[in-house]
């Protein structure tokens, strides 16, 4: 149990791992996004929208374009309805220099009439370094939404080559269903017979073709025409009557009882007391008999402040799952959908009580979800206004695990890769930067970062690095081949870089042996760096009697392969001639006039 006393502080945490195909798998670091799930609308969309011709490649770009400063890039499902075309009459076969690009966020699904044509398109494009996906569908029915690549709501962004390669009787309203809210079809008149010039809402200008009910042109051209399907409206209660029995469960401080009071028939919701979740007791209770016949569970979670860390409300759901399970297991013969509502647990947290709780769904959606036919979803509601869309989801299967929900708008988490490692220094920029290893095993884990210069303290100077060495240890360090004994006692820990020379830049009053402009070798527990920093005790002038005038080296450094006894070159020296060994501090110098 959490004491809620601060017992320890962990100011620094730093963990090294190691992976030897690091450089082979570009695409491997992901991020979690929360993306909205409704087209922008009015005068957001237009300042996206290029100018002039609207082409698919940079339509897509456009979407993608962050809004704003902070704004992450957006990652849009574009479907291309092809029918029976060649791969290189397909829209996809234009949109490929983009999709390619190392910051390219979107998903495009490729759709054909006919099995032949798919596997022709997947041939064509497989290759590439892109996120593609193809499917067949039937032009002679509307598809099904209940299993596969479509689903309701998915789609930001639909290129059609006509009205006619849409499939079912009703091609427009199966558009508007896949389709997110406000999502944007883009029609491209393969003869040039569009209306160029058109710009607003109706079908004036729609290029010859009948829109669907509900559907807008936001912009005509002679090659191109964009429509807008119609963002839904929570008040409407259309799509049949909610599933039964449900059934009701929450804490007192949740929205359960509010949410019962706005359904049109509460008395018809099975309500389970908050205390019998709390006991685990519910073989007792009149709806528990309706156990394997149950269709829908509501569990809302409240704010306790007694529960601070949410180990209570997990427990007492995993407790009522337990149970219904239990009841379940060879009994049932419909899936039961379970939704639990938390408030601003995941998207914009403000309590992060409740994400164990999150957790606790997603482990136990893949345990137990299949084997007791219950289908685990988690929304998370802003408000208690956003219970209408609550009630709106409810009737609607958009086949999203997780949802959330603010000022009745919805938005779902998407999976988005980092194909750049780190984010690059751009041209012109005086950066700081350093030679760090991040990934030991491999001499391609040396990585140039930029970081935040030290400043200089009272007994030390700043130096400006002409030359750095890697000496044998950073050779066994990058390899990872030293002890973890080594790095334990051992002042530079995992840092590459020991020694360098330069030009001192800096010297603060209680530095006497050394000013500003002296040549200067030092040692020193820094990276290979354009600035560094050192104590005069470890820094050595140029003519100080101390160095040997004997012994020189070559103007490139080497060191020996740790197994094999060769030579490879390290680091090079630019400038001077030679480097001098210092005895007294056991690094080599740079050779100065």
């Amino acid at each position: 149990m959490a004491t809620r006393v601060i017992s320890s502080h962990i100011g620094q945490y730093t963990y090294f791992t190691s992976n030897p195909r690091w450089k082979d798998l570009p695409k491997t670091k992901h991020e979690i996004v929360w993306q909205p799930k409704f087209g922008p609308g009015g005068g957001a969309l237009q300042d996206r929208l290029p100018d002039g011709e609207i082409e698919p490649a940079a339509l897509i770009a456009a979407l993608e374009r962050p809004t704003g400063d902070g704004d992450e890039a957006y990652g849009c499902h574009v479907a291309e309805f092809a029918g029976s075309r060649e791969s290189d009459r397909t829209i996809l076969a234009g949109c490929l220099d983009h999709l390619t690009r190392p910051n390219a966020r979107s998903e495009y699904w490729l759709l054909s009439d006919s099995e032949e044509t798919a596997r022709g398109h997947y041939d064509a494009f497989s290759q590439e370094d892109a996120a593609l996906r193809f499917q067949c569908l039937d032009p002679a029915s509307e598809p099904s939404m209940e299993e596969g690549l479509l689903r309701p709501g998915s789609v930001e962004v639909a290129f059609l080559h006509g009205s006619d390669d849409l499939p079912g009787p009703d091609g427009w309203q199966f558009l508007q269903r896949l389709s997110v809210p406000g999502g944007l079809a883009l029609i491209r008149h393969e003869d040039g017979g569009g209306d160029e010039g058109g710009d607003g809402d109706g079908d004036e200008n729609s290029g010859g073709i009948e829109l669907g009910e509900g559907w807008t042109v936001v912009r005509a051209g002679r090659c191109t025409t964009l429509l807008q399907a119609p963002h839904f409206d929570v008040g409407e209660t259309a799509d049949g009557p909610l599933p039964e029995p449900r059934w009701m469960l929450g804490a007192p401080s949740s929205w359960a009882s509010e949410r019962t009071a706005r359904l049109d028939a509460p008395e018809a919701v099975g309500s389970i007391p908050h205390e019998a979740v709390v006991r685990g007791q519910f073989d007792s209770l009149e709806v528990w008999s309706q156990a394997a016949e149950v269709r829908a569970i509501d569990f809302f979670c409240g704010v306790e402040p007694h529960d601070p860390t949410g180990e209570m409300a997990t427990a007492h759901f995993v407790r009522f799952v337990q149970a219904l399970v239990s009841a379940r297991l060879a009994n049932a013969n419909h899936v039961c959908r379970i939704s639990v509502v938390t408030c601003r647990a995941a998207f914009e947290v403000e309590h992060p009580r409740r994400s164990a709780l999150w957790g606790a769904v997603r482990s136990m959606a893949m345990e137990v979800g299949d084997e007791a036919k219950l289908d685990f979803r988690l929304v998370d509601l802003g408000d208690a206004d956003d219970l209408e869309t609550l009630g709106w989801l409810a009737r609607r299967d958009l086949r999203e695990r997780e949802i959330a929900v603010r000022e009745n708008r919805l938005w779902a988490p998407r999976v988005s890769s980092i194909r750049k490692r780190y984010a690059h220094v751009a041209a012109g920029d005086d950066a700081k930067y350093r030679l760090t290893l991040d990934n030991p095993g491999q001499i391609a884990g040396l990585q140039m970062k930029t970081y935040e210069l030290p400043s200089v303290g009272p007994n030390d100077v700043k130096i400006e690095i002409e030359a750095a060495a890697l000496n044998f240890r950073d050779v066994m360090v990058t390899l990872g081949l030293l002890p973890a004994l080594a790095y334990e006692r051992s002042a530079l820990g995992r840092k590459v870089g020991m020694e360098g020379s330069g030009t001192v830049r800096q010297v603060v009053s209680k530095v006497r042996h050394c000013a500003v402009g002296d040549r200067v070798a030092f040692i020193a527990g820094v990276a290979p760096a354009p600035l560094g920093g050192a104590a005069p005790n470890r820094l050595a002038r140029a003519g100080d009697s101390r160095v040997s005038a004997g012994q020189k080296q070559t103007r490139r450094r080497r060191a020996k392969r740790p197994g094999d006894g060769r030579g490879i070159e390290i680091a090079g020296i630019r400038g001077p001639k030679a480097l001098r060994y210092v005895p007294r501090t056991g690094i080599y110098g740079q050779e100065l006039d």
